[in-house]
Parts: structure tokens; sequence; C-alpha cells
């Protein structure tokens, strides 16, 4: 008997955890996430930023993933897609405020470095596109996993030809979507 009472104390327990982390609302699309893709900064010092600064600054190119939406979609005539895996329903939108080059969809590993730091590398192109446009953007159907690591990514050349990689993450929390540069 009191090994029942127990169990259902640790059951309740771990109920209890579990719904307290439940996403609560109505709104069941997390808003998307942009992310600049400007080139960073040359000094280390925290000065103007691209917009603020009096010489010409190359056009800051911004990149939105979103979770596809019907509104979403209305308001492009046409879209590129990649279908990874139907199975798994999950459908991303990514976009971009300027054509970008040799845009690549990827696969992302992590390995925990011997001070503790995580470093990110591209495994696997699953995709490539010559140039994503502003105007027909890319629609994703496959495994975006929510968890600690990322496991997509994409990478593109900028307008200064530096090859630029961004992980997309998923928060366990809520389902936010997040890009980082690697």
């Amino acid at each position: 008997m009191k090994k029942t009472v127990l169990y259902l104390l640790i059951a309740l327990a771990l109920f209890s955890c579990l719904a307290a982390c439940a996403p609560t609302g109505d709104d069941t699309s997390p808003p998307p996430i942009s992310e600049s893709a400007a080139p960073p900064e040359a000094s280390e010092s925290a000065g103007p930023s691209s917009e603020e600064a009096s010489a010409p600054a190359a056009q800051e190119v911004l990149i939105s993933v979103e979770y596809v939406t019907d509104a979403l979609l209305s308001q492009y005539e046409s879209f590129e897609e990649f279908v990874e895996d139907e199975s798994f329903g999950r459908v991303l939108l990514i976009s971009t405020s300027a054509a970008i080059k040799d845009f690549k969809f990827t696969e992302v590993s992590v390995e925990i470095g011997a001070a503790g730091e995580m470093n990110y590398s591209e495994s696997r192109v699953c995709y490539t596109l010559a140039e994503l446009l502003p105007e027909k953007p890319l629609v994703i159907v496959g495994p975006i996993e929510i968890g600690t690591f990322t496991k997509k990514g994409i990478s593109f050349v900028d307008e200064t030809r530096t090859t630029r990689h961004f992980c997309i993450s998923v928060s366990g929390e809520d389902g936010s979507l997040s890009l980082t540069e690697f």
C-alpha cells in the first residue's frame, strides 16, 4: 500500500511539472524570427550599427523563419518547396528581404568541446537554391525537432562573398523558432 501511494505521488509530481511547462493561450503559431544577415562589424568595440554609420553600407538582409499558415502562403504568388518527409507535418517558410545567393538548407551537427563550448558544423546539404528571392520564399516539409540541440540550418553567400551559416532552433518551452549564426 505504501508503494502504491509513493508511486501515485511521484506520478502526480511529474504530471504537475510537465503541465507547468506546457504553452498557454490560443495562439498555436509562434511569432516569426528574423535574423539580420548583415556582415559582422570588423571592430570589436560597440560602435554605431551599419544603419547609423555615415559611410555607405551594404544592404542589410533579414531572413525570417516561420511556421507556415494559409494566410502566410497567400501573401506569395509562388514559392520553392522542399519535401524532406511528409509524415512529420512540420512546415516552415524561410523568406528574405533581399535576394541571397547559393542558399542551402542543411543538417547541422553539434559537438561539445573540452571547455564545454558548443561547436556547430554543417554535416549534410539537404537542398540548394542558386538564389533565394524575397518574392519566392522556401517552404520546407520535414522533421524540425524540438530540443536543446538543433539539427537543421541554412547557409548562403552574402554581398561580401562570405558564406554565412545559421542553425534553426526550436524552443522546448513554447515552440518558437530562432536563428543562431555559427
